[in-house]
């Protein structure tokens, strides 16, 4: 007699098992990448080598490499452990941030918890929000990652701290918002760039949030000053001093301003502001029929507003509605597909804009977000909502929404390119609209579970595909081509490559050990081969990597960098270079007192990843 019953919610339950299957398959794959791949030229080498060496690093503006370097340790310096530490953090971090949206949304809105596994719905599209973060494979720990735990971490616990507020569970609230005050410090210490507009948009947040007593909500906000200062007293007594902290980083700013086309201030933010439009352009061009539907839906309602039976035009709005609703994201979903599906494509990391739009698929979080916005809009001439509710879910909207657009400030990269690394807050809007529609149509979640499944299916393909295909440290090599047992770093651990590279750091290493090299010695490394001087087992003295050769500013970056070291030290090292050693090299090396290529010798030469590699040992060692 049950059977039917029982039926139906064994149905119910499928897609949520999809999602469920998603998500588990995406970690799965992410965390089988772990000890595959090494980039030995570009960035990735910079954050291991700079993890491993982090005392060498103190001229800078930032502590990131101070962090990434506690986090290297905890692991005993394995990569493919640091590589899954930083995986096991996001997922952590994206839990916080979870654990915080729900309450504040089930407590603006408590008939939502009738909604069939809301808890579990939220939780497997915001832990698929955080793991986006991998779609280009970029696994190694960096300030990228620090940033996407902290803002996860952040803006949780601050949406934590304003439930408890209302709770009056005033001790809880104080801890979590002293909590968020130290996650605070801690960001700015490595991102200031970040840390600020996160801390005004959260201040802003809570003076305005009045379902809270205002004496509340201002000891809320002393509380989390006391975090910072709990921050900044652990930092200055474990880390370094304020004055050496203070010393250190005017040093770092003098560094970096040698780089003026990528890090002014001024440069940066007008570029960020067309960055910005760029993003918001894609993700509004690729779903225009959905708009265009909407369009149409309107002056459909406006032509039969004048029905003289109330019940018949509430009857028909209400119809209408649903039916233009259901077609506006099966449309969308129509839209999406050819990139959800095709991930492994030639031009899938050439996001110059075209036509003022980047690849469509960099645009898909902030596309369905606006389209849903649009849509809940459409939906809700009535706004029954409206008033004190309807005004607390716009200011939980609008910080969930700046938050990944602060993460991204401070980048040298077109914005657009890392901003789906803090996509989290935005996937909480948009379940927080699905909610809204849900509420609005009546008990049926199915809208919610149909756009819950096809993005999460959509992101699940392009993370999956994506880094393993075409994982943009070693472009155009793919990960299943990482089959190769390699030696690298110091201690050894081993790293599963790709023959050609495998080749280069074994000839390389055979070489440097031949001519006295041994682990852990001085490698300085031209243009920017930080990851071969890691899987050598070489450190870099004074800075992780020397740029050069491509404009002056590089030269007088390099030029700064090398002096951040001994002289003895620099005249003991060997030399490593990607480029020709002729000029500007020795001008850049007679810069610190080397003399080169005078006092060296070559002692190897290794073609490969597209590159000739040269190694150079001092005469006198």
């Amino acid at each position: 007699m049950n059977w039917p019953n029982n039926r139906m919610s064994y149905i119910r339950t499928v897609p949520l098992a999809i999602v469920c299957a998603l998500l588990c398959a995406t970690i799965s794959v992410v965390l089988w990448e772990a000890n595959r791949g090494l980039a030995i030229l570009g960035d990735e080498g910079t954050y291991f080598l700079a993890a491993r060496y982090p005392s060498e690093i103190q001229q800078n503006v930032s502590a990131v490499f101070s962090f990434t370097g506690a986090m290297f340790r905890l692991v005993d310096y394995d990569p493919a452990l640091f590589r899954a530490l930083g995986v096991v953090l996001v997922l952590f971090s994206s839990f916080v941030f979870y654990i915080g949206f729900l309450k504040i949304v089930t407590a603006l809105y408590p008939t939502a918890i009738n909604i069939k596994f809301l808890k579990f719905y939220s939780l497997f599209f915001i832990a698929t929000g955080g793991i986006l973060h991998y779609q280009w494979s970029y696994l190694t720990p960096s300030y990228y990652t620090l940033t996407a735990i902290t803002l996860n971490l952040f803006c949780g616990l601050v949406l934590l701290g304003l439930v408890y507020l209302e709770e009056k569970k005033l001790t809880l609230a104080y801890l979590v918002s002293v909590a968020a005050g130290f996650v605070f410090g801690y960001t700015l210490f490595f991102k200031f760039t970040t840390a600020m507009p996160l801390f005004f948009m959260a201040m802003i947040l809570s003076l305005l949030w009045n379902r809270v007593d205002f004496p509340l909500r201002r000891r809320f906000l002393i509380a989390m000053l006391l975090g910072f200062l709990f921050w900044l007293a652990f930092y200055f007594i474990f880390e370094q001093a304020p004055v050496q902290t203070f010393e250190m980083f005017k040093e770092g700013w003098r560094l970096y301003q040698t780089l003026t086309l990528l890090y002014d201030p001024v440069k940066r933010l007008l570029a960020y502001l067309v960055d910005l439009w760029v993003l918001l352009y894609t993700a509004i061009f690729y779903y225009w029929p959905c708009y265009l539907i909407l369009v149409s839906g309107v002056l459909i309602k406006y032509r039969y507003r004048e029905f003289k039976d109330p019940a018949k035009l509430y009857t028909f709005s209400f119809s209408f509605s649903l039916l233009l609703t259901w077609l506006v994201v099966i449309v969308a979903l129509v839209v999406s597909w050819h990139d959800g599906v095709f991930v492994d494509v030639s031009d899938r990391l050439k996001s110059f804009p075209i036509n003022g739009r980047t690849l469509s698929y960099l645009g898909f979080e902030l596309g369905w977000l606006l389209l849903l916005g649009a849509v809940y809009v459409f939906n809700s001439p009535q706004r029954k909502s409206k008033g004190n509710n309807f005004t607390h879910t716009g200011l939980l909207c609008l910080f969930l929404f700046l938050a990944p657009i602060a993460g991204s400030l401070g980048t040298s990269n077109p914005l657009y390119n890392v901003i789906s690394f803090y996509a989290v807050p935005w996937f909480g809007v948009i379940y927080l609209l699905l909610i809204l529609l849900t509420l609005h149509y009546g008990k049926s979640s199915a809208l919610l579970v149909f756009v819950v499944v096809t993005m999460c299916a959509y992101i699940s393909s392009q993370v999956i595909q994506g880094s393993v295909y075409q994982p943009a440290q070693i472009k155009p090599r793919t990960l299943f081509e990482q089959s190769i047992a390699t030696s690298v770093g110091d201690p050894p651990f081993t790293l599963m490559l790709d023959r050609e590279t495998h080749n280069v750091i074994q000839q390389l290493s055979l070489a440097a050990r031949a001519n006295g090299f041994v682990p852990g010695g001085d490698i300085i490394g031209f243009d920017r081969v930080a990851g071969l001087v890691y899987a050598m087992g070489g450190r870099s003295p004074g800075h992780p990597v020397f740029p050069c050769c491509f404009s002056a500013s590089y030269n007088k970056y390099s030029e700064i960098a090398l002096k951040f070291s001994d002289l003895a030290r620099l005249k003991k090292a060997f030399i490593l270079l990607d480029v020709k050693p002729g000029d500007p090299i020795p001008a850049i090396l007679a810069s610190a007192g080397i003399h080169f290529p005078d006092d060296y010798r070559l002692v190897g030469r290794v073609q490969g990843v597209g590159h000739v590699f040269l190694l150079y040992r001092p005469v006198k060692m």
